[in-house]
């Protein structure tokens, strides 16, 4: 058979793409947008703040047969924003896998962003196979990604995605939730004696760039927050219903939040935590956001509810004091310095946890099926 070729997108490509995507992910994007698929993808990887993304594709005899995307960011790192970009929706139809195309989807992309002037891509995994793998060949972030849950009923939670041996698991959960309910009446948060305001907005202003301008020094990896970047991000109704959130002192803003609820399965919605940020002394703040979040799923009878936190960030205690536990999944964050490989792995390398922010933001990926953490919990109570 003759070898596929490996290219650039090309407009005219878009369809196949997409019917590929939706191939290979089964109803791609699986989220619960007010859009098509195509609609969807165009937001995410042509109409973006910077109007450009990586797409590369496989095509065998003038079909498409393989994509892969590189979705271009501004991110800060270190005391410099660079241009990096985030891998995303790789796909291979299944009678050409084992025939290499990822690696050389993911070589191609890689000269192409280097020519570009992008310094580096980030990527996640939480599959323990992948992670072996790109230990392998890639570097990761030297603090884990932790992702917490928050879940009212457990008996519902294991109804509704069912694992092995649930008895263990509403044991370990029962557990936790009594050991995070002992430590948050210890280490409960100084309270702040100015006061502030919290009302629900359709777009950032621009008192947004003010605030990212205020925070952004405090980080050594973030990705960048500026108003046109939040508003396509989160503000587009082709990204999906976001809950967006302002925290505002003097009319300025101090802080927001982003809360998604993802109903791909009506019968059971996955709330997430998406961003919420603060300035950076104003932990009572993010706080109070992460309490409005918690009252807003409440209220729309969302059971579950998901956030990415670094391990050791500020915001951490503050997630636990509302209720969110550790799920002992973790998800490991690889990059690949393409330019200037010695300076950004030594920025990376180097950064503290507190300095680091992560969030379900930073990727676009919104799962609704249950990991299964049983050993992760036998593993917990034997420990403690």
């Amino acid at each position: 058979m003759e070898k596929p070729q490996i290219r650039s997108y090309q407009p005219g490509d878009e369809s196949p793409i997409v019917e590929l995507l939706g191939q290979a992910f089964n109803d791609w994007p699986r989220l619960d947008t007010q859009c098509t698929p195509l609609e969807h993808w165009t937001w995410k990887f042509l109409d973006t703040p910077y109007k450009k993304s990586f797409i590369t594709v496989g095509e065998h005899e003038k079909r498409i047969i393989a994509c892969e995307h590189e979705l271009l960011l501004k991110i800060k790192l270190g005391k410099s924003s660079r241009l990096g970009s985030y891998s995303s929706d790789q796909a291979v139809h299944p009678d050409y896998r084992g025939m290499g195309l990822s690696k050389e989807m993911v070589s191609f992309s890689t000269e192409q962003r280097r020519s570009f002037g992008c310094s580096f891509g980030y990527w996640i995994t939480g599959n323990p196979i992948m992670i072996k793998s790109y230990h392998k060949n890639w570097p990761s972030f030297p603090h884990r990604v932790h992702n917490l849950v928050r879940i009212d009923d457990i008996g519902l939670q294991l109804e509704k995605m069912p694992m092995k041996r649930p008895w263990l698991m509403r044991l370990g959960y029962l557990f936790l939730k009594y050991i995070n309910m002992v430590n948050r009446h210890t280490n409960s948060l100084e309270p702040h004696n100015q006061t502030f305001t919290i009302s629900q907005v359709d777009k950032f202003d621009d008192r947004i760039n003010q605030f990212w301008a205020k925070t952004s020094d405090h980080h050594d990896f973030i990705v960048e927050r500026t108003k046109e970047y939040l508003n396509w991000r989160y503000c587009d109704p082709r990204a999906g219903l976001h809950s967006v959130r302002v925290a505002e002192r003097d009319d300025e803003i101090i802080g927001y939040s982003i809360l998604r609820v993802n109903r791909f399965r009506p019968d059971y919605p996955v709330g997430y935590v998406i961003d919420v940020l603060a300035l950076p002394d104003r932990l009572d703040v993010a706080d109070a956001l992460i309490g409005e979040l918690v009252k807003q799923l409440r209220s729309q009878g969302v059971n579950l509810c998901n956030a990415f936190i670094i391990k050791g960030h500020p915001y951490e205690p503050i997630y636990k004091k509302h209720g969110f536990l550790d799920s002992r999944v973790r998800t490991h964050i690889f990059y690949n310095p393409i330019m200037e490989i010695e300076e950004i792995m030594q920025e990376i390398q180097c950064a503290e946890p507190e300095r680091i922010y992560f969030s379900y933001g930073d990727i676009d990926s919104l799962p609704v099926e249950a990991p299964d953490i049983t050993f992760s919990i036998i593993s917990l109570l034997r420990s403690s």
